[in-house]
């Protein structure tokens, strides 16, 4: 079955992550500070890739990666997820394999922001991440030109093409 790219929809694969080491919300603002401006989220769904936002302490934050650091030309590393495990999974809380660290879970974006906002609040998890949805434009970057079909990978992976 074919079907154009003009009516397909990618929902996002939102993240929740179960502890942030010890420190208190405001050092992790003050973490996430590091990797481009956080200022509070008027809405809690990114409008644009290269922006997160993140559920904490019962607020949502906003963070913009600067976008003159995003290679646009590499569609694996440029895609959010590529950038959230670089710039603010890795490095700042620690996370080297989503795959297989039992500190991060994900949520599918058909469940909404509630849902995030519903495992932060019960203490089930202490940060939740909403992040924009690859657009099909990437999936087919990633791709590449050519008839093979990508693979799928382990949850929260990059396609294996």
């Amino acid at each position: 079955m074919l079907v154009p790219a003009a009516q397909l929809r990618i929902l996002p694969y939102n993240r929740v992550i179960r502890d942030i080491g010890g420190r208190s919300s405001q050092a992790l603002l003050a973490e996430l500070s590091t990797c481009g401006p956080v200022r509070p989220a008027p809405d809690p769904v990114p409008s644009e890739p290269g922006m997160f936002c993140f559920y904490l302490a019962r607020r949502w934050w906003r963070l913009d990666l600067p976008g003159g650091s995003i290679d646009r030309g590499d569609p694996v590393r440029s895609l959010d997820v590529s950038l959230l495990q670089e710039r603010v999974l890795g490095p700042v809380l620690g996370i080297v394999d989503q795959r297989t660290d039992p500190r991060i879970d994900f949520v599918g974006g058909i469940r909404g922001t509630r849902a995030l906002e519903a495992q932060v609040d019960s203490g089930e998890a202490a940060l939740a991440i909403s992040l924009y949805p690859t657009t099909v434009e990437q999936l087919m970057a990633v791709r590449g030109p050519g008839p093979h079909q990508c693979r799928p990978r382990a949850r929260g992976s990059s396609p294996s093409c």
